[in-house]
């Protein structure tokens, strides 16, 4: 945790077979998009099949706020577009 919330950096996707298309990342906080949360929407990335150990979307960070109490948080991502074999 960082400071009443919790410090989300460098996502990265790791592909199989196929390549993958990824746009427009948010972060949920127990089925909450933090509003705040912009850093990653900008993301339009193809990244190329068997891509491992995984390819940097977004060189950067962004915090998001816990949730009550933050022992039973549950966080989750959203895309945009997640789309195989583009």
């Amino acid at each position: 945790m960082f400071q009443n919330g919790y410090l989300i950096t460098a996502p990265k996707v790791t592909t199989g077979a196929n390549p993958v298309h990824v746009k427009g990342i948010r972060v949920a906080v127990n089925g909450t998009v933090d509003p705040s949360g912009t850093t990653f929407q900008s993301v339009d990335a193809n990244v190329p099949a068997a891509t491992n150990p995984g390819l940097v979307l977004v060189d950067s960070g962004m915090v998001v706020q816990q949730g009550t109490p933050p022992q039973s948080d549950k966080i989750h991502f959203e895309f945009d577009v997640l789309e195989a074999g583009h």
